[in-house]
């Protein structure tokens, strides 16, 4: 059964009387902790966070002139955000409170998205503004055209991409993505793999260990760097046109040959690095 929640009001439609650009409209609803919660907000600042309640709050400020609905279903929470044409200008502001192992999709035209302490996995996408997610885990997918994203201290299957933005991921393990078109990467995680990182204009950073085959990182004119564990074994395969490939590992510094393969510590799985114009450089440990 669907059941729909008004949660905020038309300014002049709410008991006949105006509500004040800073009146706080909230909702709270049961739910199940194994829920999907999907809000399309069109502009805000929006904050998600994770509680230990098997409930959906949604605490809305600045929403005068919008209205917010739930519908439920089959342990599916969705809020649909109206705007008369006068406020689709506004930018509001949301809290919205959900079981942490709940599964989130958000998507947005503009602002701001930050999520925290989410373990039920996340699909979160913005088209003008930053994305930024803490303490996920599970199924991570964030991405903005227009853009930064950042991830921090989560694990999963992790992707973070823009298109014109930087992408940020710090203390992030297992499966881990990281793309843009003109943007910057920077990795750092524990113990990951595969890790894949593709910009085509941007430099890739990243520091960290490799575990298992499949990793790669790949630009087409910018650098790559790559401060490994001194304890990694692995044969790195570069791929580089017109830069230098600089290594600095286990007592060699040097210049290496280009298409030479790179034998890190012992040896074992390979992971591709790859730029056509910028430079590669490797450090092993400090």
């Amino acid at each position: 059964m669907m059941r729909s929640v008004m949660i905020a009001c038309f300014a002049v439609a709410c008991a006949g009387t105006a509500t004040p650009a800073t009146a706080q409209q909230q909702i709270d609803e049961a739910m199940p902790a194994s829920g999907v919660v999907v809000f399309q907000p069109s502009k805000a600042q929006l904050e998600v966070v994770g509680w230990a309640r098997d409930s959906v709050r949604l605490v809305a400020r600045n929403a005068a002139g919008i209205v917010v609905e739930l519908d439920r279903s089959a342990g599916v929470f969705e809020l649909h955000e109206r705007r008369a044409e006068r406020d689709t200008a506004v930018l509001a502001s949301y809290t919205l409170y959900v079981p942490a192992t709940a599964t989130v999709r958000v998507r947005m035209q503009a602002g701001e998205i930050s999520l925290r302490n989410l373990r039920g996995g996340v699909r979160a996408g913005i088209v003008e503004g930053s994305v930024l997610g803490d303490s996920l885990s599970g199924d991570v997918e964030l991405s903005s055209v227009a853009g930064p994203v950042e991830l921090r201290r989560s694990s999963g299957r992790l992707l973070a991409r823009s298109v014109a933005g930087d992408v940020v991921m710090s203390q992030v393990t297992g499966i881990v993505r990281a793309r843009s078109t003109s943007g910057d990467l920077t990795i750092a995680t524990g113990l990951a793999g595969p890790v894949e990182a593709e910009t085509y204009s941007g430099v890739i950073s990243f520091e960290g260990a490799l575990a298992g085959a499949g990793s790669s990182f790949a630009t087409h004119s910018g650098d790559i760097h790559l401060r490994l564990s001194a304890a990694q074994d692995a044969v790195a395969l570069v791929t580089n046109v017109e830069g230098r490939v600089t290594l600095m590992c286990g007592g060699r510094a040097g210049r290496v040959a280009a298409g030479q393969p790179v034998v890190l510590g012992d040896g074992g799985e390979s992971f591709d690095v790859i730029t056509f114009t910028g430079n590669v450089r490797i450090n092993c440990g400090d």
